[in-house]
């Protein structure tokens, strides 16, 4: 089956608070009847074949509307997802891991960026044009995740997921 996940940047955080009831009722009015939501940090897992640019406008566009401040969000097609499955690793107790989706050109930025930071402590590998990043545990906004997650810069061109989400988002995909 086709379909695409969104994924939405600081949802269900601060004051952009939603309950999964408000947001499942946000998707059908968008005339979405077949999704899932994973967790309740802004992961829609939609099963349709339109258009993702227009799917990601329209759910932004409505957020937006809702919340009285900008959205932001990536979307992914059921295939990229997929292609994160074969690099996923087994949960580490001391160790973080973490997606980050953005466009190419943020990602090979960031890149370039953890490239120059002198910190053995963390990893990042490119999978399509998204990363994977492994950190330690209580280490994630220092270093590289300081940048990455905490400069103003990023803030509306990448979020993040953790592993643990991420499985369940495939699995989702993988039994829609």
């Amino acid at each position: 089956m086709k379909g695409f996940v969104v994924l939405l940047r600081g949802f269900n955080t601060g004051n952009l608070r939603m309950t999964k009831d408000a947001l499942s009722n946000l998707v059908r009015r968008l005339g979405y009847d077949k999704f899932e939501l994973i967790s309740n940090t802004g992961n829609i897992v939609l099963f349709t074949d339109g258009n993702p640019s227009k799917i990601l406008d329209e759910i932004i566009h409505e957020l937006t509307v809702n919340f009285g401040q900008n959205m932001f969000g990536h979307i992914r097609s059921f295939d990229e997802m997929l292609l994160l499955e074969p690099h996923l690793k087994a949960l580490v107790y001391d160790v973080q891991q973490y997606i980050l989706f953005g466009d190419k050109e943020t990602s090979k930025e960031l890149y370039e960026v953890f490239e120059l930071i002198d910190d053995d402590k963390e990893k990042l590998d490119m999978i399509g044009h998204d990363l994977y990043w492994t950190t330690p545990r209580g280490y994630t906004l220092k270093s590289f995740g300081r940048i990455a997650l905490g400069d103003k810069k990023y803030k509306k061109l990448v979020t993040s997921r953790n592993i643990t989400t991420i499985k369940k988002i495939i699995e989702c995909i993988q039994h829609g």
